[in-house]
């Protein structure tokens, strides 16, 4: 009888063992599910391309087991010692999120435009004279994009015609200046040597951000015409009809005005007449110097 009660105290004793380790495996595991960590999150929406600035995250305290791999814990993490942003979002990111690296990616010199191109699109770069961009155009505006040609129709006649190619497209970059990147700081002799070699440059290429069934007509219309910029205003997204304009209808224009007011069969001043007659001329003119080209 001493046997069997023997081997059951042992057993009992055991059992109790693997209860309380039991027991106290689930207390840790619940200690650790209750602890409390830092992590950033998107304070709104973060567009693609966008420099992850202090004003678009903060901090929340979240259970540690929520905590996703590699996200930032600290508002810090955002800046370098200089301040500056060092984060561009590879993707959207959502109001709420939580900010991950591996949704980022270093912004720098070297970084590149890739990073910072829309899902869906692709990018093409054209080169313009500077004064045509400097002091107009930043990454980030929205341009419509118009193509200037020159061709013969059937019967031989040199033709010129502008021409709306393309709307709201978005700007990547100009010259080294590129879509999400921090503003050069005073004092940054790095960023004022940049800025001091584009501003002696006479052409700065532009790079656009364009659907990839629009990138062959705009290689086209830059290799075979000119290209002009028209900027739109901030958030101006509207698609307008654009019949493009020709030389000829121009100067048509102009004669059957000045021939109707001739006749009395408007009320145009004499005035807006010779103002006309004068553009008019100027236009010839113009013309006459391009074609000598």
């Amino acid at each position: 009888m001493k046997k069997p009660l023997l081997f059951a105290i042992i057993s009992g004793v055991v059992a109790m063992l693997f209860v309380a380790l039991y027991l106290a495996s689930l207390e840790t595991t619940y200690r650790k599910s209750a602890e409390k960590v830092k992590v950033l999150v998107a304070k709104q929406y973060v567009d693609q391309g966008s420099a992850i600035t202090l004003e678009l995250a903060e901090e929340r305290t979240v259970p540690k087991d929520y905590l996703q791999p590699r996200a930032l814990q600290a508002i810090k993490e955002l800046t370098d010692s200089d301040g500056r942003s060092v984060f561009i979002s590879l993707v959207p990111i959502e109001k709420g999120e939580q900010i991950v690296t591996t949704k980022l990616s270093m912004l720098g010199v070297d970084t590149g435009i890739s990073s910072i191109i829309p899902t869906d699109s692709r990018a093409v770069s054209i080169v313009f004279e500077a004064e045509e961009v400097v002091g107009m155009i930043k990454p980030g505006n929205r341009v419509d994009i118009i193509g200037v040609f020159e061709y013969r129709d059937k019967e031989g006649q040199m033709l010129e015609e502008a021409s709306t190619i393309m709307q709201d497209v978005l700007i990547l970059s100009v010259g080294k200046s590129v879509l999400g990147g921090s503003a050069p700081r005073a004092g940054d002799k790095n960023a004022a040597k940049m800025l001091a070699n584009q501003g002696g440059e006479s052409r700065i290429p532009v790079s656009f951000a364009v659907a990839p069934s629009q990138v062959e007509a705009l290689s086209l219309a830059a290799d075979k015409g000119r290209i002009r910029l028209s900027l739109r205003p901030v958030g101006d997204d509207t698609i307008h009809e654009a019949k493009g304009a020709r030389m000829q209808n121009f100067f048509k224009d102009i004669t059957s005005t000045v021939q109707a007011s001739a006749k009395g069969k408007s009320a145009i001043s004499e005035d807006y007449v010779k103002e006309m007659q004068k553009k008019q001329k100027e236009a010839l003119e113009l013309l006459r110097k391009y074609q000598k080209r």
